[in-house]
């Protein structure tokens, strides 16, 4: 695998400095060819380390300085979506159906032992609440790769401490399970399901852990994330099952309007800071998303290449991963002494 352009004083400098990029959002980091692994999702593991998976399987670590050091898994798996740390463990989903944990004290690698029945199925989504329940999300692994499938979507519950005990409280034969929510203080469980036969995405709420469901809102185009904006719920995705053409963005009201955003594809990923919204996208465009004004403010970035996901690393920076082994560093705190609130 090649690694290009990694900018070792580069990262540093922009990572330990508090006013190095203040006339400058988003700074490359690295990005190899077209061929080259994409980077699905970013995990920040401790304050000098973050773990970076994708595409083949890949798996690596890199820290503040900038310095990457790939990781082997003792496993054979096709693409890694979700890294999700929660105290001294890791786990990580694929499109192969595996649920991988990793031990940062004892060092070891583990799967589980279901994983045999969902190698043609697609972990997309993981969620890990406080007491130790982990939700998976996901359908076939032909839906997840743009490919024609029944979706088989489905909802599992386990547990971090009994990995093998595997539950399966909401599936769908016509529905892919894109993501899922945790409403904290209503203790609510939120899924996105897109149907294939009606083109749509519909929100279900559960509030008794996954037992039952109840559809909540009907939203045209593919949900593909949540997440919170002051007291409300917002959502991402694109417009239809093209997602290289338009991407959405609308908040779960009764009066909500869906927003179409043309010409950046499906919107992977966003974070909202006084009133504005950025976005991981298809086509890989750098804009900030007035929340007030709707009005949106392009960077002028140069970049081709889709962006999928993002870290913060502290209040004002965050690290954007994507295709092509891409890395940005982008700054959004472009004035000192003013305060933000994050995702």
């Amino acid at each position: 695998m090649k690694f290009k352009g990694i900018f070792i004083s580069i990262l540093t400098t922009l990572l330990m400095s508090n006013a190095c990029l203040y006339a400058q959002h988003a700074q490359l980091i690295q990005k190899g060819g077209n061929l080259d692994p994409s980077f699905y999702d970013i995990t920040k593991i401790s304050d000098n380390e973050y773990w970076i998976g994708g595409e083949f399987g890949v798996l690596n670590s890199m820290d503040t300085l900038g310095r990457i050091t790939p990781i082997k898994l003792p496993f054979e798996c096709s693409h890694i979506l979700r890294i999700v740390k929660r105290e001294s463990d890791v786990y990580i989903t694929t499109t192969d159906g595996q649920l991988i944990n990793y031990n940062l004290v004892s060092k070891i690698f583990k799967r589980s032992t279901y994983d045999q029945k969902y190698r043609k199925s697609c972990f997309y989504d993981m969620l890990i609440l406080d007491d130790g329940t982990l939700y998976i999300c996901g359908g076939a692994s032909r839906i997840a790769s743009g490919k024609v499938a029944y979706p088989n979507g489905f909802v599992l519950k386990t547990s971090v401490d009994k990995m093998d005990d595997i539950e399966v409280i909401w599936k769908n034969r016509n529905s892919f399970v894109w993501s899922m929510y945790y409403e904290q203080d209503k203790n609510n469980l939120l899924m996105s399901a897109y149907s294939i036969p009606l083109l749509n995405s519909s929100i279900y709420f559960s509030n008794d852990s996954g037992s039952t469901w109840k559809k909540e809102f009907i939203i045209k185009g593919i949900v593909h994330d949540f997440g919170q904006v002051g007291d409300e719920i917002w959502y991402c995705g694109s417009k239809n099952i093209l997602y290289y053409k338009h991407g959405i963005l609308g908040k779960l009201t009764r009066n909500s309007e869906r927003i179409v955003i043309k010409d950046i594809g499906c919107i992977y990923d966003f974070f909202s800071y006084e009133e504005k919204l950025i976005s991981c996208n298809y086509q890989g465009q750098f804009f900030e998303y007035n929340l007030n004004t709707n009005t949106i403010k392009d960077l002028d970035v140069i970049n081709s290449y889709p962006i999928y996901s993002f870290q913060i690393i502290r209040p004002g920076k965050l690290l954007i991963v994507g295709h092509g082994n891409t890395i940005y560093l982008y700054n959004y705190l472009l004035e000192k002494n003013k305060k933000y609130s994050q995702k």
